[in-house]
């Protein structure tokens, strides 16, 4: 039991805790309430020529649902290395998360979803649809999470394992592929989802993100302490 808790508190430090739980909550917050508030506004669809050309391929449903581990790995991975880039990531995944919800909201995107034919990937691509409407479209979130995960190794690149950063990068590039295979986005939201991870990890490096997280663990340590 030691030994199990040694390996939580490794992989989870105290200093990852608050940012990445905040990171957590919101992510829902940030991503379910705009659909409430756009249910009777006419969507756009943001579809171009690029999109006409891309093929329906369920297979890469894999590196879409791969995302979702890749997400949960690296912040876990990348936080409990540095204290900085923990905060660092989280304060750009916030600021991701708010600005993608007012494009949400005020610019409501959809798009036209394929027939699926049957077949494993293509039960698996269903499942897909039915949880999540194609709304929520520009920008990606999907892209713009998977590309903080890859711009979030660069400040500790030294300490990783080599071919780490490269690895990131090549499935990073298979999750925007697999955005636009799916059918679940068009080229637009990638492209978008890109330069909004991006500004926002440079937006991050300016932010009292460290000082901020540090009062809410201190706000939380102290609720606990009274208990």
């Amino acid at each position: 039991m030691a030994k199990l808790k040694e390996t939580i508190q490794k992989a989870f430090p105290k200093h990852a805790r608050v940012p990445l739980i905040t990171v957590a909550l919101l992510h829902s917050i940030f991503y379910w309430i705009p659909p409430l508030l756009t249910g009777g506004v006419q969507h756009r669809d943001f579809s171009v020529f690029v999109d006409d050309s891309i093929p329906f391929l369920s297979f890469f449903i894999i590196f879409y649902v791969g995302a979702y581990l890749q997400w949960v790995g690296s912040y876990l991975f990348h936080s409990a290395r540095s204290r900085g880039v923990c905060t660092r990531l989280a304060a750009a995944d916030i600021v991701t998360k708010v600005v993608a919800a007012v494009f949400f909201v005020l610019i409501p995107t959809t798009m036209m979803r394929p027939t699926l034919d049957g077949g494993v990937f293509d039960f698996l691509v269903g499942i897909i649809y039915f949880l999540d409407e194609p709304v929520n479209l520009f920008p990606s979130l999907h892209c713009a999470v998977s590309w903080l995960c890859f711009r979030s190794a660069f400040p500790i690149r030294r300490t990783l394992p080599r071919g780490y950063l490269w690895g990131q990068l090549v499935f990073t590039l298979l999750v925007f592929a697999s955005t636009v295979f799916i059918k679940q986005h068009v080229f637009v939201d990638i492209v978008g989802g890109v330069i909004l991870a991006e500004l926002a990890w440079l937006l991050s490096a300016h932010l009292p993100a460290e000082a901020a997280f540090g009062r809410l663990e201190a706000v939380f340590s102290s609720n606990k302490s009274n208990r």
